[in-house]
């Protein structure tokens, strides 16, 4: 959630979809993939997001997109940001062919075109 910087030491971003977040004091790797922030039942559950707190106007790298479940944007966002960002206003754009799609088996968000 937005302002716990009580882990200080936590790595910044390794990966699109690997994090690390701040759990109760403890740096912990949230894998997006398989977290509630991905759980879907269709396909129009999912959106594409950058893996950043600030989503880059201008597009970013492949690497960088995750799908998560719509209206969890703001959720990932608290987790990735400390509460001092000034984030630009404006609409992300993505690399061409890629789309957000809910994996039926898995029941998570995912990213294809990759």
């Amino acid at each position: 959630m937005p302002g716990q910087s009580t882990c200080p030491a936590c790595a910044t971003q390794l990966d699109g979809n690997y994090q690390a977040v701040c759990e109760n004091g403890t740096c912990a790797v949230l894998d997006i993939r398989t977290s509630k922030l991905a759980e879907c039942s269709g396909p129009t559950d999912c959106v594409l997001r950058y893996a950043s707190c600030c989503q880059p106007c201008a597009g970013g790298a492949v690497a960088n997109v995750v799908s998560i479940r719509t209206g969890r944007e703001a959720d990932l966002a608290g987790l990735l940001c400390d509460g001092t960002e000034k984030c630009d206003k404006c609409l992300p754009t993505f690399p061409p062919g890629l789309s957000a799609t809910c994996n039926t088996t898995t029941r998570h968000c995912q990213v294809s075109g990759k």
